[in-house]
């Protein structure tokens, strides 16, 4: 193993990497670190390398793999660059190998179904000649739009169950699990990735309400891949996101298992579709599933469907996942090996890069807007606020309690300034429970004298609705 390490000044430095070995980068915070492949072959995440291109990388750790050996260039300041012999890659390829061939069956079950002239049925109606649904609601890093239309009967009645369709035509649903610093997220991006060069599209799934990927933290989504790069991670497309508003499971576990069914309702409905091709899903859960029972885990999985579920570097987990899919369906449960290159990451400040990220895009070339509202203009609500029996309906002595999945009004208060909204797709009240969001504003001000909200947005113009909905999401920009 060889390192370098300069925190304080750029630097250039080549590195010399033997067939099946790794360079592990972190770009020093505020900076960014360039990597050129000067000869041989490489690849980041999966993605390959041009030779005499500069990557330019800003604020983020990633590890630079070779199969058959390589030499690479790094300028830039970084807290650490060094070379790795050790790497769980060839395991990971060897996983994507498998996934793959469970993709290459759905493609071969959807041909003959073609060539027989079936299709697969939605509800029992022929789908051949329909356009895919649209399910685009909310804005990525590097999206300015912030809403599109989504079908709200198909979410409200639960959209396709994947039983109604062979299962095995939606192709491999994967997700992956783990303990806190495992390498998740890495691992994820790397089977994305290559499913999206293996079959041109993949969906991405991500249920990681700590550090939400695709939207914002506070929130599950899941969007079409279809091309990767480098410098911009995957180029997310028809994105969809249910708001929880809280960064802990415990919070409000009923309604995250409420939308948890919802967002797998809808993707299952998304991989149905002849234009998904039997691509499935890639899906990754934040460490915080580690503290979960066994009966939340069986339900995440029952209700994304998966059928195959990776456990990094956790024996416990692994045999708790197991127990948990017994009964369950054909479900395969693997059982992964920790990359020595995870590092810790501080939670509070990937939240706020996250949050940036969402209004900046990832290198901060995006330009947020400001737009004033009336208080009498917006409806505010909140999942949870409202009481599930009236105290006059109680026998004497009992008390009231919260139902969790209840949306309530709430007033605009002082308190409300620096909150993230999610601006909800719903036209009325009764909607607002089961609509996914059209995107997210941050409160920049609350003048109560005027009566007006300052609200951040990722685009112009008007806000798609103005039914929003809070949680306890703070960002100070």
């Amino acid at each position: 193993m060889s390192a370098v390490r300069d925190e304080s000044r750029p630097s250039v430095a080549k590195f010399q990497l033997s067939k099946e070995s790794e360079l592990r980068i972190e770009a020093t915070q505020g900076h960014a670190v360039t990597v050129t492949l000067l000869s041989g072959e490489a690849e980041i995440l999966g993605v390959e390398m041009a030779q005499n291109k500069a990557y330019s990388i800003s604020n983020r750790k990633l590890p630079v793999f070779t199969w058959h050996g390589c030499e690479l260039s790094v300028s830039g300041p970084t807290d650490f660059a060094y070379t790795a012999s050790e790497t769980p890659m060839p395991v990971y390829a060897n996983t994507f190998g498998v996934i793959h061939s469970r993709r290459k069956q759905a493609e071969a079950l959807i041909e003959k179904s073609r060539l027989e002239g079936e299709s697969i049925s939605r509800d029992g109606k022929s789908v051949a000649n329909e356009q895919e649904p649209s399910v685009q609601t909310t804005q990525s890093t590097s999206d300015s739009k912030i809403a599109n239309k989504t079908d709200q009967a198909t979410i409200a009645n639960g959209g396709l169950e994947s039983e109604k369709a062979d299962p095995a035509r939606l192709g491999p649903r994967v997700i992956i699990m783990g303990p806190p610093e495992s390498g998740k997220s890495t691992l994820a991006s790397l089977l994305l990735n290559y499913s999206v060069k293996a079959c041109g599209k993949s969906l991405f799934v991500d249920l990681d309400i700590t550090r939400n990927a695709i939207s914002v933290p506070g929130s599950i989504s899941a969007s079409t891949v279809s091309k990767v790069d480098i410098e911009e991670g995957p180029l997310l497309d028809a994105s969809l996101s249910f708001f929880y508003g809280y960064l802990d499971p415990n919070e409000n576990r009923a309604e995250l298992e409420r939308l948890l069914a919802s967002l797998g309702s809808v993707v299952a409905e998304k991989l149905a579709h002849p234009d998904m091709n039997g691509c499935g899903y890639i899906a990754s859960v934040g460490g915080w599933i580690e503290s979960c029972s066994r009966d939340f885990i069986g339900s995440l999985i029952e209700s994304m469907r998966a059928d195959v579920v990776l456990v990094i570097g956790a024996e416990r987990m692994f045999a708790d996942v197991k127990q948990a899919v017994e009964g369950k369906g054909n479900i395969e449960v693997v059982d992964l090996p920790r990359s020595g290159g995870v590092v810790r990451h501080d939670k509070a400040s990937t939240n706020k890069d996250r949050f940036k990220q969402y209004f900046y895009g990832l290198n901060s070339t995006l330009n947020p807007f400001k737009t004033v509202l009336d208080f009498s203009s917006v409806s505010l609500y909140k999942v949870g606020g409202g009481a599930a029996i009236p105290a006059s309906a109680l026998p004497i002595g009992a008390e009231p309690t919260l139902d969790p999945n209840r949306i309530a009004p709430i007033a605009i208060q002082n308190d409300l300034i620096h909150s993230i909204l999610a601006v909800s797709q719903a036209k009325e009240e009764s909607e607002v429970s089961d609509a996914p969001v059209a995107g997210y504003v941050h409160v920049a001000k609350v003048d109560m004298q005027a009566k007006r909200l300052t609200l951040l947005a990722p685009a112009p113009g008007e806000l798609p609705s103005r039914i929003l909905m809070a949680g306890t999401l703070k960002w100070l920009e």
